[in-house]
This record gives structure tokens, sequence and C-alpha cells, in this order.
């Protein structure tokens, strides 16, 4: 990560205590609620319940299978999806953190031009599987 100018933060406050710019410091969490939301597709968890997502899918998160400028291109479209969403100011801030993600995954989708969002309705009647039974976007990052 370090090639883009960031720093994977391992253990918290790793980079801190070595002056590191806080904008380049990628700590787990916010890795993970990035590759939740764009590579597997649920935003909902990286919204709602990271924590327990992470314990329960750490493997499916951080996976020795996946290309590691995966990961930098997940946090990166995450920040830029952050910064973008910060420019309308005071209009939607209270609605950011809500939404930011379900963001992330659907400007992934638009930028590759391959993933389906499958609606709820659709889901819910069986005519489309949910995102995680479907075919994984791990290869459209690989």
């Amino acid at each position: 990560m370090r090639l883009y100018a960031l720093f994977y933060e391992r253990r918290k406050g790793e980079y801190r205590e070595l002056k590191k710019p806080v904008d380049q410091i990628v700590s787990i969490p916010s890795l993970a609620r990035a590759v939740m939301a764009i590579l597997l597709q649920q935003p909902n968890n990286a919204y709602a319940t990271p924590g327990r997502v992470l314990k329960s899918d750490y493997g499916k998160i951080f996976n020795e299978k996946y290309n590691r400028d995966m990961y930098v291109t997940c946090i990166l479209l995450q920040r830029q999806v952050d910064k973008d969403l910060a420019s309308y100011g005071d209009d939607v801030k209270s609605a950011t953190s809500i939404f930011r993600y379900f963001v992330s995954m659907v400007s992934a989708c638009l930028i590759l031009k391959k993933a389906a969002l499958a609606t709820r309705r659709a889901v819910l009647f069986g005519r489309i599987s949910r995102p995680s039974q479907r075919s994984s976007t791990l290869a459209l990052f690989t």
C-alpha cells in the first residue's frame, strides 16, 4: 500500500506513533467495511454490524487469494465516495453514514459495468439469488 502513499495499520496507533498523516492510514475496520460493501456487496453489514461480520467472515474479507491491489482499490473508492459525499455539505451530512457504503457498492458496479444489482422484490420472489450466492465479484478485481 505504500506505493499508493497508504499505510495499513495492523496494530491500532502503529503509524500515529510514527507521525504519518491520518488521511494516509488505513485501519483494519475501515478496510473491512470497504471490502464488505464493494467486493462482497454487503453494504448493510458494512454499516450496521462490521464487528460481528468481521469476526464471522474474516476469511471472506481477508483472503490470501485476493490480489492486494483489490484492497487498495476498495479503500480508494470508498474514500473517493466519502470525499464526494462530503462536498454536498450539511445537506446530506446526517444521512451520509447510512448510505455511503451503498453508494460505494453501486459506484463499483457502474464503473465495472459487470455486476448486476438484485432488487429486493426480485430476491423475495426468487427470480434472482442473493448477491452473496451469485457468482463472486472477485474476478472483477483480479
